[in-house]
């Protein structure tokens, strides 16, 4: 299952992301236990600028919304 989270732009672009996380068991000082795909709705202009740092914020708003402020580990990246 893809989540879809939207970031208020006026020039909205959609990515497919694959965010990690920690769980509330987790201890945040090992590896993460959860993962999600996740569309993430970024503003077109700021993903050309600096790419991984937008999806890193947007994918990061996400994470804490959904699963709790310090959750967010980071994007994963795919090829």
């Amino acid at each position: 299952m893809t989540t879809t989270f939207i970031q208020h732009t006026t020039n909205p672009i959609e990515v497919e992301v694959c965010v990690a996380f920690f769980m509330p068991s987790d201890a945040h000082h090992w590896i993460p236990s959860g993962s999600e795909t996740v569309n993430l709705t970024v503003d077109a202009d700021d993903l050309e600028d600096d790419h991984w740092v937008t999806i890193d914020t947007a994918a990061e708003v996400w994470c804490e919304q959904t699963h709790g402020k310090g959750s967010f580990w980071g994007v994963i990246p795919e090829e």
